[in-house]
């Protein structure tokens, strides 16, 4: 059977994930259709395959990216067999799947074709692997960004021996680094892009990199340009491939260079080994994750520390129990809120909100009870927990996350018992009222916030020990500002320009020094939205401004501050030396009531 079509490979211009393996007639449906024959017959096949006469060029066109990206594997007859991880890959028509494929053949390419020339670009039998170039755009980087490119010229420079074909190891430093942008600037206006041969293969196919972009527009001559994607999500992934494997885990050496014939076989496997390509998934999603979860955060106006986001998402990943700590107001229910928004978009989970009651005494409102008025069919009361974790049983493509808001208001104890039991054995079994078994299943992730006061219990060893505990008590109000004032979802990038603005701030960061950081993001968030609106309404005459603020400070900042004479005087004497009684009279008066009440020992907001 032939298909009159034409995939549009020549040349390599689209080898892309979704060329490959998402469409019908894909390049991988056409290796498909080759397995049994013999290697050296597929290049006259395309002409049956694609209905076309013989032009000469399948080799180039289909052949050609077929070998680059390991597609194909020969017995020791040269008949072609399936290949098992490409089979997977194509099989799963995953989008994101089949992108991971192509990054990790990336990090991983080394095209064995026999040289047909001296210092040829492209002809080489072994290609020095990407993890490599990445070693020396991100050397190059440190100097000019600019300057981050890689020409023909460089590549026969670095990859091959002087006057030879044969290929070389270069270590790559800042010294050699600075060294290549001299000998690159003599050479400017040569027509650097002319020299020693052409690598279209290698550059098209590093074009759909997502850690790498490619341009035309640095010189004026037809050199071409790799260079790092100026995003902090690509830089995160091009360090994780550096560090995590360096260039002994890609290299691959022919044992046969007589000919590509002979290592397609070996090569293929190479590439396309199966346990290597799950480690390096899993270990490339975690980083992916990270630094996409990371800019999403920033963009709903929203930041977290990169530091934070990495111990957030490998925490979820090492144990699927995770405790936020912190002061109100930190973000620590929106961090969960927002880890759930981030995978949905991207189909990859589902999530549910409890909130934890005071009055929690056993575990009915989260696994359902048993009512004793109804026939025994129906007497079990399940719960929305339960119908959604019955779902993470059954579903093992996504994450089921569960956040359970201020989750110390009860015991622990009391109502977690069966989950904190199911962490600690085998088959991590819960059971139900009604005797039925559910699974804590490694997609169901749980997400518990926790406030420490007054109303709330501490935790027991025996919880805190199943759990990853992180804890978030916010930056300070300037830093914070500083991050999210462009972000449309909050009020800063609006007042920004404000004559009161600059003032606003550093006082804020003032008040939150001399109180010890007792306010976090929430705080201030909408202290600067009272503070908007009413000098929107009313005028934003400083004397305004400073009323408003004092009314702002004695609402939302005020109630916080409680404890006995040690702990709350010093406080209360460093707030008085900021505001100004005149300007600040709400404050000045509230701060004079509570050190009143101090005498007694103990003093709050709301008095006795």
């Amino acid at each position: 059977m032939s298909y009159n079509i034409n995939l549009g490979i020549g040349r390599v211009q689209n080898t892309t994930a979704k060329n490959i393996f998402l469409r019908d007639q894909s390049l991988f449906e056409f290796c498909r259709s080759t397995v049994g024959m013999k290697y050296d017959s597929i290049s006259d096949y395309c002409d049956e395959y694609y209905s076309k006469p013989k032009k000469g060029k399948y080799f180039g066109q289909i052949v050609t990216p077929i070998n680059l990206l390991g597609l194909i594997q020969t017995d020791e007859n040269e008949i072609v067999i399936e290949n098992e991880l490409a089979e997977k890959i194509w099989k799963a028509k995953n989008e994101r799947l089949a992108s991971y494929y192509m990054n990790y053949f990336l990090c991983m390419w080394q095209y064995p074709i026999p040289s047909t020339k001296p210092n040829s670009g492209r002809d080489l039998r072994i290609f020095k692997p990407y993890c490599l170039l990445l070693k020396m755009l991100l050397e190059l980087y440190k100097i000019n960004p600019r300057e981050a490119y890689f020409s023909t010229y460089d590549y026969s420079n670095i990859f091959l021996e002087p006057d030879s074909d044969l290929p070389r190891i270069v270590e790559i430093d800042e010294n050699y680094a600075k060294n290549l942008i001299g000998t690159r600037t003599e050479r400017k206006g040569q027509g650097i892009g002319q020299e020693n041969g052409s690598l279209t293969y290698i550059i098209n196919t590093l074009a759909e990199s997502d850690i790498l972009t490619k341009s035309n527009d640095l010189f004026e001559d037809d050199d071409f340009y790799i260079g790092l994607v100026d995003s902090e999500a690509a830089r995160i992934k091009a360090g994780f491939i550096i560090r995590a494997y360096g260039d002994e885990y890609f290299r691959f050496n022919s044992a046969d260079p007589s000919g590509v014939h002979a290592d397609i076989t070996s090569y293929s496997r190479f590439i396309n080994n199966i346990s290597k390509f799950d480690q390096w998934r899993s270990c490339y999603m975690s980083i992916t994750r990270i630094s996409e979860f990371y800019e999403y955060c920033k963009n709903k106006g929203f930041v977290y520390s990169e530091d934070l986001i990495r111990r957030f998402v490998l925490s979820l990943e090492t144990k699927p129990f995770l405790l936020l700590t912190g002061i109100s107001g930190s973000g620590k229910t929106k961090i969960g809120e927002l880890w759930t928004k981030y995978l949905a978009e991207k189909n990859e989970a589902k999530s549910i909100e409890i909130a934890v009651g005071s009055n929690w005494t056993d575990n009915k409102k989260l696994l359902g009870f048993k009512n004793v008025l109804l026939d025994e069919v129906d007497a079990y009361q399940e719960t929305e927990l339960v119908r959604f974790i019955r779902e993470a049983n059954s579903t093992s493509d996504k994450q089921y996350v569960v956040i359970l808001d201020e989750m110390n208001l009860s015991r622990v104890e009391m109502y977690f018992a069966d989950f904190l039991s199911a962490l600690e054995t085998l088959d991590h079994i819960i059971t139900l009222p009604n005797g039925e078994d559910i699974v804590w299943t490694k997609n169901l992730k749980i997400i518990g916030t926790v406030n420490v006061d007054e109303s709330t219990y501490m935790f027991s060893p025996k919880v805190l020990d199943r759990a990853n505990v992180i804890e978030m008590n916010g930056q300070k109000p300037g830093d914070y500002i500083a991050t999210v004032e462009e972000s449309d979802d909050k009020i800063y990038a609006s007042i920004k320009d404000e004559s009161w603005y600059s003032w606003y701030v550093e006082y804020l960061e003032k008040i939150y020094d001399a109180l010890g950081g007792e306010f976090a993001y929430r705080v201030v968030d909408e202290m600067s939205e009272y503070l908007a609106i009413n000098t929107k309404l009313y005028g934003d005459d400083i004397t305004l401004v400073h009323k408003f603020v004092d009314e702002q400070i004695n609402q939302k900042i005020m109630p916080k501050l409680h404890g006995s004479k040690a702990q709350l005087l010093p406080k209360l004497d460093a707030l008085e030396q900021i505001v100004d009684s005149e300007s600040y009279p709400l404050v000045t008066k509230k701060i004079g009531e509570m050190k009143n009440n101090l005498k007694k020992g103990y003093a709050s907001f709301i008095g006795d």
